[in-house]
C-alpha cells in the first residue's frame, strides 16, 4: 500500500475479548533482491499486554511469524538488509506500521511504505478509510480540512461501528480531545464489547478526566513549588478568580500568550484576578530565560518534570498552550482562550 496515510499517530493499542481466534500468523515477501538474506523485526504487544520483539531471517525473501494477541495490535515491520553487504547498503532498511487482529495474514513488501496485507479485516477497513482520507490533503487546508477530516471519522464510526478501525479513530479522537463535547456520545456508538475491552475502558478514564475539568465543573486542586521553593496550592486563592497557563519555553503560542498578558498589564493591582504559570519546561535556565525576555512577574510554578506534574496530571495536560479561567467560587468558568477572546475575558472580570 503506497504511501498509507493515517491520522492515527503509530501507537501500539490492544484491543480484547472481541473474537473467537487469538492467535495470528503473519507470513511475508520481500520483492526487492537486496533483502532476500536480510534480518526481520517485528514489534507489538503481545496477550500478556507486553511488548515483543521477535526476529527472523528471510529465506529468498520469505519469512514468518506467529504469536498470540490479545485481539489486534499495532505492529512496526522493521526489514535489515543481509550483514555482508558493504556498510552504506547494510545501513538500508524498511519500516512499515500497520495493524492486525488475529488472523492468517500475509504481507508483501515492496519498498518502504509500498506494502499489501492480505488476510486482515483490519487492514482492509483501514486501506478503505484511507482511500477516502487521502483526496482530502490535496483539496483542502487547514481548519477546512479538519472540518472534512472529522466529517469521514464520523461517517466511518456511524457505517462501521464494529470495525477495530472505527475504535482506533474514536481513541485517536479521545485521546487528543481538550473538551468533553459530544465524545460520550460517540463512544457510545461502539459495540458494548469494544467499550469493554482494556482499550475501551482506558478511553473511559480519558472522558472521565474530561467532564471532570468542564467549564462549571469544580477546578482540581494541587499544589506544586514555585521558583523559589515555596509550596503553592490552587485552594490557597479562593475568593479570587484565577488564571491558570499551562506553557513552555519552547512553546511559540505559549511565548505570544504570555507577551498578550504582559502588554495588557492585567497582572497588576488586580487583587481579585491571579494569573498562574504552569511550565512543562526541565530546564531551569531556559524556563527563566523565558521569563525574564517575556517581561513575567506572576507566579510560576514546576517541579521540572514536563507533563508528569501534578497540576498536569488533575487537568489532564498532555499539550500547550492550555489556560482554565476558574471563579472565586473555584469553578471552572472558562478554558482554552486565545488571543483577543482571552483579552476580553479577563479585562472583563476587572472592569
Amino acid at each position: 500500500m503506497r504511501t498509507l496515510l493515517l491520522i492515527i499517530a503509530f501507537q501500539f493499542l490492544i484491543i480484547d475479548g472481541f473474537t473467537q481466534q487469538n492467535k495470528f500468523v503473519l507470513k511475508g515477501t520481500i520483492t526487492d533482491t537486496l533483502y532476500h538474506l536480510g534480518k526481520v523485526v517485528l514489534i507489538y504487544k503481545d496477550s500478556t499486554d507486553r511488548f515483543k520483539f521477535d526476529t527472523a531471517i528471510t529465506t529468498n525473501g520469505k519469512f514468518s511469524f506467529k504469536g498470540e494477541l490479545p485481539i489486534v495490535s499495532r505492529m512496526q515491520l522493521t526489514v535489515h538488509a543481509e550483514p555482508n553487504l558493504s556498510l552504506s547498503k547494510r545501513n538500508k532498511q524498511i519500516e512499515i506500521y500497520f495493524a492486525i487482529e488475529n488472523c492468517d495474514a500475509e504481507v508483501t513488501i515492496s519498498k518502504f511504505n509500498d506494502y499489501t496485507i492480505r488476510g486482515s479485516n483490519c487492514y482492509n477497513d483501514l486501506l478503505s478509510f484511507n482511500n477516502a482520507l487521502n483526496p482530502l490533503f490535496k483539496k483542502h487546508k487547514g481548519s477546512e480540512l479538519i472540518q472534512r477530516q472529522n466529517a469521514l471519522v464520523d461517517s466511518f464510526i456511524m457505517a462501521k461501528p464494529s470495525s477495530y478501525v472505527s475504535l482506533l479513530l474514536m481513541y485517536e479522537r479521545i485521546s487528543n480531545a481538550t473538551y468533553l463535547g459530544e465524545l460520550n456520545q460517540w463512544f457510545n456508538k461502539l459495540p458494548e464489547n469494544f467499550q469493554k475491552a482494556s482499550i475501551g475502558l482506558n478511553m473511559q478514564k480519558k472522558l472521565k478526566k474530561l467532564k471532570e475539568i468542564a467549564p462549571g465543573q469544580l477546578a482540581p486542586n494541587f499544589t506544586m513549588p514555585d521558583l523559589h521553593g515555596n509550596m503553592v496550592s490552587l485552594y490557597d486563592y479562593k475568593g479570587k478568580y484565577v488564571f491558570i497557563h499551562f506553557w513552555g519555553s519552547w512553546c511559540s503560542p505559549c511565548r505570544q500568550e504570555n507577551v498578550n498578558l504582559v502588554n495588557a498589564n492585567l497582572s497588576k493591582n488586580n487583587e481579585n484576578l491571579i494569573f498562574i504559570g504552569v511550565s512543562v519546561d526541565e530546564s531551569k535556565t531556559d524556563l527563566e530565560n523565558a521569563i525574564l525576555k517575556d517581561k513575567i512577574t506572576w507566579t510560576q510554578l514546576t517541579s521540572f518534570k514536563g507533563f508528569t506534574q501534578t497540576a498536569m496530571l488533575e487537568f489532564g495536560v498532555k499539550g500547550v498552550p492550555r489556560n482554565f479561567l476558574i471563579d472565586p467560587n473555584g469553578k471552572i468558568i472558562a478554558m482554552d482562550l486565545r488571543g483577543s477572546e482571552l483579552l476580553e475575558k479577563l479585562i472583563g472580570l476587572v472592569q
